[in-house]
């Protein structure tokens, strides 16, 4: 082989090393995700549970070995801690406020998990496409990116932008 072809067939592995690795970046960020999405999930059920719930019987200490019964009644209200750069702050916020904030969280985390599933459907595709595979076409059906969407259609791709 001269050494033009060398050179292609070297930087076509690089390439595939390099994108192995992103896979790997991908598949933790993936997991991560999938955690806090559980996470929260979690604790959106235990809320809903403590505000179904709001009294619970308990023994309370009056010293070392003194107990007497009583209640916690829990008032409803949950502090949130808000990360703003460069500061944090706690808010006082009531049940059904907590809750939608928790489910607003939990779906800009699922947004986040669907892009970074379609990266990594992306990345197994070019690796696919380097390293060769049967099949009746060499391109993608479509190319999805946060800027729009190339479809194919026949033998060209149209591209649809997403409106801002």
């Amino acid at each position: 082989m001269n050494e033009k072809a060398l050179k292609t067939l070297a930087s076509r592995s690089e390439f595939k090393i390099r994108l192995e690795e992103e896979i790997g970046k991908n598949k933790e960020i993936i997991k991560n995700k999938t955690g806090e999405i559980d996470k929260i999930s979690e604790t959106i059920s235990n809320i809903k549970l403590l505000g179904d719930k709001p009294e619970w019987d308990s023994l309370i200490p009056l010293g070392k070995r003194i107990y007497i019964p009583g209640k916690i009644v829990h008032t409803g209200e949950y502090f949130l801690e808000k990360k703003s750069y460069p500061y944090s702050y706690s808010v006082l916020t009531t049940l059904q406020k907590t809750i939608d904030i928790l489910k607003e969280k939990k779906e800009r985390n699922e947004e986040h998990l669907d892009r970074y599933l379609e990266i990594e459907k992306q990345l197994q595709e070019r690796i696919e496409y380097l390293v060769g595979r049967d099949g009746d076409s060499d391109f993608p059906d479509n190319i999805v990116s946060d800027k729009g969407v190339a479809v194919r259609v026949g033998d060209v791709y149209e591209i649809l932008e997403y409106e801002e």
